[in-house]
């Protein structure tokens, strides 16, 4: 995979969907299913896309035909095994890796775009959203103090060989929930970027009318 883009997307699409109950890549709004929604978003660079083996042919599919290499490849068993098997895909001449959690399908161009920028800055790029409302512990009772506290997502943006050694270093921790905490452990400090509050998660059925709203008044205009 070679290009002149300094920037390669790892898109991750393996997950079982068991909340869902269903493959939530092959979920659908206004036509489109979410896994085609996501490369959309993604294809002004070059693509690595990680799913399981019945959706493998599909996503190559998808990306036929996009401007910038692609490849799609084979994931894991959890998250962190899966992005590795990404990363591990991603040309060697490239400099930053975003990496995406598919299931957030309601990403929009504006918000890579800023991602892109603020990695290109400072080294990683981590999306968030700012809590706003009242978090307690309900085992403990103890209610937190929101001030420093956010909602981590999805895109991450890192330098790629830091990223990489992070996953290769822990590679099989399969308690760690997502790329930043392992950028972490590695001794490195995390730039977090506020993204807009349609950023959110397909997870369960009763999220489809949330998702079907934003994607139905998105067409309209």
């Amino acid at each position: 995979m070679t290009s002149g883009c300094d920037m390669t997307a790892v898109i991750l699409a393996a997950g079982s969907g068991e909340r869902m109950g269903e493959n939530k890549m092959l979920t659908e709004f206004c036509g489109e299913t979410a896994l085609s929604l996501c490369i959309r978003v993604f294809d002004s660079m070059p693509i690595v896309v990680v799913t399981s083996d019945g959706l493998m042919e599909y996503a190559e599919k998808l990306c036929e035909g996009l401007a910038f290499p692609t490849k799609v490849v084979l994931g894991s068993t959890t998250r962190q095994r899966s992005a590795l098997c990404g990363l591990k895909a991603v040309d060697k001449s490239t400099r930053y890796v975003l990496i995406h959690d598919a299931a957030r399908c309601l990403i929009d161009s504006e918000t890579v775009s800023r991602i892109a920028r603020e990695v290109r800055a400072k080294g990683s790029a981590v999306a968030c959203m700012k809590c706003r409302d009242t978090v307690r512990n309900i085992v403990t009772g103890e209610t937190l103090d929101r001030t420093d506290l956010v909602l981590v997502q999805t895109p991450q943006a890192f330098e790629y060989s830091s990223i990489l050694d992070a996953h290769m270093r822990f590679e099989g921790l399969d308690g760690a929930f997502d790329d930043a905490e392992l950028y972490i452990r590695m001794g490195h400090n995390v730039n977090y970027v506020e993204c807009p509050i349609t950023n959110q998660k397909l997870t369960i059925q009763s999220d489809k009318a949330f998702f079907d709203a934003i994607i139905s008044g998105r067409e309209c205009t």
